[in-house]
């Protein structure tokens, strides 16, 4: 009996690490959990054929900016979500129509988890913005997950 209750408290120990003990890379897929969930209530599932997988992980300077190209489809409706390190303030994203002039949707609030919201206008390469807005330190990491529905 003792070896079973010690076999589930090791086995449940890694769940329950505390936040202080997550590497930024798992606190990031924690808080793209949270926020893919919340949209996942309005019918909304992961869809990483968008990105080629199912969270996108990257790093850029305070101040910095990167546009990826994203593979959506015209008329589905897309959610994208992403968070960043503890050291970041704000994050911000933008979806950019398939010519790549347009703004299909932004967040460009004073917040550290954006979510977009919009419809793809044609099918094929589409450009998101990531912009680290606010970061205390002079790399943040970030990451975003893309939905659809």
């Amino acid at each position: 009996m003792t070896r079973a209750l010690l076999a589930a408290l090791f086995a449940a120990a890694p769940a329950a690490l505390p936040a202080a003990a997550q590497t930024p890379r798992q606190a990031i897929l924690a808080e793209l959990d949270t926020a893919a969930q919340a949209v996942a209530s309005r019918g909304f599932v992961p869809d990483a054929r968008a990105i080629g997988r199912v969270s996108l992980m990257g790093e850029l300077p305070r101040g910095g900016s990167v546009r990826l190209e994203v593979n959506l489809r015209a008329g589905r409706r897309y959610s994208v979500v992403a968070g960043c390190g503890p050291a970041c303030d704000d994050l911000d994203l933008r979806a950019f129509a398939a010519g790549g002039a347009e703004v299909l949707a932004e967040d460009v609030e004073a917040d550290a988890r954006p979510i977009l919201t919009f419809v793809a206008d044609a099918t094929g390469p589409h450009l998101v913005s990531v912009t680290m807005a606010g970061c205390r330190t002079e790399f943040c990491p970030f990451g975003l997950r893309i939905l659809s529905r």
